[in-house]
């Protein structure tokens, strides 16, 4: 997961190695020093991943189609999943990561 400061929402994302009540513990890029941000400062920062490759298209009827990822048909109010245009009729498929 990575986090970056509320406001202003400018600067790095942090890339959060632990976890605690009150604190998102980050490793500062390029150094080996760990950070304590306050989680009343900082905020999670959605990440979406790829994951075309491993979807299906299920054909009904023969020309009505839904799109498959693990056997979880999608739908356009999932908000777990965004389909997004490639151009030349192609799509993306992307899922948040949890």
């Amino acid at each position: 997961m990575k986090v970056r400061a509320k406001t202003p929402c400018i600067g790095p994302n942090y890339e959060v190695v632990e976890e605690t009540t009150r604190f998102y513990i980050t490793l500062e890029d390029g150094l080996s020093h760990y950070l304590a941000l306050p989680k009343d400062d900082y905020e999670p920062v959605e990440e979406w991943v790829d994951v075309t490759a491993e979807c299906d298209v299920m054909y009904y009827c023969g020309c009505r189609g839904a799109i498959t990822h693990k056997g979880r048909v999608l739908y356009s109010d999932d908000p777990l999943y965004r389909l997004k245009a490639t151009g030349s009729h192609g799509i993306r498929v992307e899922r948040k990561q949890v």
